[in-house]
């Protein structure tokens, strides 16, 4: 079934002030919700070829038309994967087109309505394409996974931030020290690198996934300024031909950024600096489009170096894949080594 996605506005007696259409991107829904299949052993470690079907989950309190979030399903042969996707995955979009009808009607915005989503089915109509450009292969391309065991890995890391449930990640103290370096280096712009690693499955019950990161690539020929870099078609090639060069059957599993003190180029007065959002580690809108953009698969993460005085000089921080959103991750780093042989 085909649905078409509107945003209402909804003052504060309940009543329906105004609505507008939505065009869904739901392609990070059905990638992340076929990488989750893949890494619970429901679908097989190869590449998506199905585009997925995504239905409203309606609102228990308010019952269709409205929509509390989202079932996302992925077919492989007779294997099925279903994940549940929240509401707040249409947050943005939602609020975007929230902010312009309210303007449209002169309303003030979130002080004086609230928006929901709706779904109307639209029978007879074909099911919206993803634009990943995926076609159905007699074959899909296989996942590069080896396997090799877990335990090794988290006997000989130290983990970094809360568990979150997501896809381990283990990095070497090197690579560490190499992005912060860099971020040294770089002064008062950004700087950006690939890193390199390898995935595997545990040999162990219940045969998680999970990536160790073997090396970091500088962005070359990217373009950085006080608060964005550009990776170029210069940098993809580059980065290619030294991937082919170390030979080391390695692949990409993300990307590092770093953000400079914003604060101290602003000169922001030290009161402010202990509240303000800029001063702590933050995935801006723009990391999220190049995260979307170019690392989409599942287990693609990046490296976010952060220098603010608020948080004592340079740390990193981990984000990735959720539920179709990119969203902070923990992370392990190896105090040892590990042979997986």
């Amino acid at each position: 079934m085909a649905y078409g996605w509107a945003i209402e506005l909804v003052g504060d007696d309940g009543r329906a002030v105004g609505r507008v259409g939505i065009a869904p991107d739901w392609r990070p829904a059905v990638d992340w919700t076929h990488f989750d299949g893949v890494r619970a052993g429901v679908l097989p470690a190869r590449a998506r070829t199905d585009a997925g079907a995504v239905e409203p989950r309606w609102d228990a309190a308010l019952g269709a038309p409205y929509v509390d979030g989202f079932r996302v399903s992925v077919r492989a042969g007779d294997r099925v994967a279903t994940r549940d996707i929240p509401r707040r995955y249409l947050g943005d979009l939602a609020r975007d087109a929230a902010a312009e009808l309210a303007a449209r009607l002169g309303l003030r915005g979130e002080r004086d309505v609230r928006w929901l989503v709706r779904a109307t089915a639209e029978p007879g109509a074909a099911p919206a394409p993803d634009d990943a450009g995926f076609a159905v292969e007699p074959e899909a391309r296989p996942w590069p996974v080896r396997d090799a065991p877990l335990a090794p890995f988290v006997g000989a890391a130290m983990r970094v931030g809360a568990p979150d449930g997501g896809l381990p990640v283990f990095f070497p103290p090197t690579v560490l020290e190499a992005t912060h370096a860099r971020a040294r280096a770089a002064g008062d712009v950004e700087t950006g690198g690939v890193l390199l690693g390898r995935l595997f499955r545990d040999v162990e019950p219940p045969h998680e996934l999970f990536v160790e990161v073997t090396a970091e690539l500088p962005a070359e020929h990217a373009i950085a300024t006080a608060t964005a870099i550009t990776f170029t078609a210069k940098t993809w090639s580059a980065a290619r031909r030294a991937v082919a060069a170390r030979g080391r059957d390695e692949i990409v599993v993300g990307w590092i950024h770093s953000h400079v003190d914003f604060c101290r180029l602003r000169n922001c007065p030290p009161e402010r600096r202990r509240t303000c959002t800029a001063s702590h580690p933050f995935f801006s809108p723009e990391d999220v489009h190049l995260h979307t953009t170019c690392f989409p698969i599942g287990w693609q993460v990046a490296l976010l170096v952060s220098d603010s005085a608020a948080t004592g000089g340079l740390t990193s921080s981990l984000y990735g894949w959720s539920e179709g959103m990119v969203a902070p991750r923990a992370f392990h780093v190896l105090v040892q080594g590990v042979s997986h042989a």
